[in-house]
């Protein structure tokens, strides 16, 4: 089954058949947020929508301890997490790199949100497993979007960030954007899965790997 993506009408769908993954439906900075969940645990990637939207979500499906981990530093992927952080107590991943640039609002573009960076409590270095509730994700360093790109492997598939879109990729044209080193990572780090391997970006429509691969060999 191919993944849904949901129309306006929908609070949220699963985005497909057999995975625990639910789709949040992009609002205000049109970005993706998924929550990738077991049991009464999940993982909240990329909380870029408003947290009050997310929280009824968890209710729904009767989730009560989260972590939230951040593709990078963009506002636009981060905006709902003081908000969380406050009605939930969690915690906030990201990749290391992050660690000396993620603070520096030039980077982290707070001023789109009008919101203060919320504070990291874990930083995972390149090729760590973060597990939690019997769910892996494996940190996969993904520069040149920002400095301090990730990407996440699961068993679903790559939660990319906005190192690849469909039909395309992140800007580079912002604080520690590089558009080679973005290249270098696509090639070598996003595009070396196997074919069928699900993309799931931080903007527009789920993809995979054969559909994006003859745009970058």
């Amino acid at each position: 089954m191919e993944p849904y993506c949901p129309g306006r009408s929908h609070l949220s769908r699963p985005a497909t058949q057999n995975i625990p993954l639910i789709y949040v439906e992009p609002e205000g900075f049109q970005s993706n947020c998924y929550i990738l969940n077991r049991g009464d645990r999940a993982f909240v990637i990329d909380p870029g929508v408003e947290a009050e939207r997310i929280i009824r979500i968890l209710d729904e499906h009767r989730i009560n301890k989260i972590s939230i981990i951040l593709t990078h530093s963009h506002a636009d992927h981060w905006a709902g997490a003081p908000e969380l952080i406050k009605k939930t107590g969690c915690k906030i991943y990201m990749g290391s790199a992050a660690k000396d640039v993620c603070y520096r609002s030039e980077v982290n573009l707070a001023g789109m949100s009008g919101l203060e960076f919320p504070e990291v409590r874990g930083w995972l270095p390149d090729g760590e497993t973060l597990s939690e509730g019997g769910m892996d994700l494996k940190i996969i360093f993904t520069p040149g979007h920002t400095s301090c790109g990730i990407s996440l492997e699961t068993d679903e598939g790559l939660f990319t960030g906005d190192s690849v879109f469909a039909r395309g990729c992140g800007r580079t044209d912002l604080p520690t954007g590089d558009h080679e080193t973005l290249m270098s990572s696509i090639r070598e780090k996003i595009l070396v899965y196997p074919p069928l391997t699900k993309l799931f970006p931080g903007h527009g429509p789920f993809t995979s790997v054969e559909a994006e691969k003859n745009l970058y060999i």
